[in-house]
């Protein structure tokens, strides 16, 4: 995936952006305000094989009632093996008290998926505590930028 930060023009905030782990290797695809068939769409405009192949993968974590989802799926594609981490917000992220929760929540998720087997997390949880940090910050970054960038209503 590009690193790039894609932002619908409509009047919803809609962001699909790619971020970081910080002091660990790998990347995460962020979204927030699209559907599960919409991501799947713009990850085909972009040229996105091997994210759309892993994110596909993910389609029964979505429903009514799920707010997000955090994963991590490894695939492999022509004999070559990649991990994907994923965190979907459902929702237009529109800065409640219950969406910072969520975002923070599904971040925790994605710091447990990820850094599971590089470390431990309970007896090195300020490593854990520093990528959900920088993670979150990039969520942050993300959607405020969205929110400056959103056509007027």
């Amino acid at each position: 995936m590009k690193q790039k930060t894609t932002y619908r023009e409509s009047k919803q905030m809609k962001v699909l952006s790619t971020l970081n782990f910080g002091s660990f290797p790998g990347k995460i695809m962020f979204s927030a305000g699209y559907t599960f068939d919409e991501v799947c769409e713009e990850l085909k405009i972009q040229k996105c094989n091997e994210w759309l192949a892993a994110f596909k993968e993910c389609k029964y974590l979505t429903g009514e009632d799920v707010a997000g989802f955090s994963a991590k799926r490894h695939i492999s594609i022509g004999g070559k093996e990649g991990e994907y981490s994923f965190l979907f917000l459902r929702d237009v992220f529109n800065f409640s008290d219950r969406h910072h929760a969520v975002l923070s929540h599904e971040v925790i998720h994605v710091c447990s998926h990820h850094l599971k087997d590089m470390l431990d997390i309970v007896s090195e949880n300020e490593a854990f505590a520093y990528t959900h940090t920088h993670i979150l910050t990039q969520c942050y970054k993300v959607l405020r930028d969205a929110r400056k960038k959103k056509p007027d209503s």
